[in-house]
């Protein structure tokens, strides 16, 4: 494993609909519970960099931990150290949604569902996405998808998947989740 110092702001943070971070935005209150538990001296594991080549030299790209930077931020640090993932830059999204799966604070059900429909859309099969990445049975994940997604055509021929309804019932642990909207039925 290889481990580097970097500053903070070295870090690129590609979070836009088709970047590699998977999350939809930071939660405040993760970052201040890192922060507290980084105060009285909590050792969290490092976060996750990928290095690609790009024109202006090498990059690091985020692919776990920005929870954590952002609490060591606030606690006025401007860099630390950094895991450099051993994995093929065309694989930084998979990696990044792998490890925000299994994480402290793991991916929402929203996010996993965002997540499961462009890993598919980049060519994973079900069954990956299902038992190595996104740790839902296959059957759940196929029924969210299929249900629960609805494609959108710009004039311009690029595709935009839209979640129709909350995924949470189909991708949950349980048979179903009861909601409001089943009382009333």
């Amino acid at each position: 494993m290889e481990i580097i110092t970097l500053q903070f702001d070295q870090v690129l943070l590609d979070d836009g609909p088709l970047g590699i971070y998977p999350r939809n935005q930071p939660n405040w209150n993760a970052i201040v519970s890192y922060k507290s538990a980084k105060d009285c001296g909590a050792i969290f594991p490092l976060p996750v960099v990928g290095r690609r080549n790009a024109d202006s030299g090498v990059e690091y790209v985020l692919i776990d931990g920005r929870h954590r930077i952002e609490a060591d931020k606030s606690r006025g640090l401007t860099s630390g150290e950094f895991e450099v993932c051993a994995v093929d830059p065309k694989e930084f999204y998979a990696e990044a949604v792998k490890r925000n799966i299994t994480n402290s604070y793991p991916l929402s059900w929203q996010e996993k569902l965002k997540a499961a429909i462009r890993l598919r859309e980049l060519g994973y099969s079900d069954d990956i996405i299902s038992s190595d990445i996104i740790l839902v049975p296959v059957i759940k994940l196929r029924t969210a998808i299929l249900e629960r997604v609805h494609y959108n055509f710009a004039a311009d021929g690029t595709k935009e998947s839209v979640v129709l309804k909350g995924p949470i019932k189909f991708l949950a642990n349980t048979e179903r989740v009861k909601t409001l909207r089943d009382d009333e039925q």
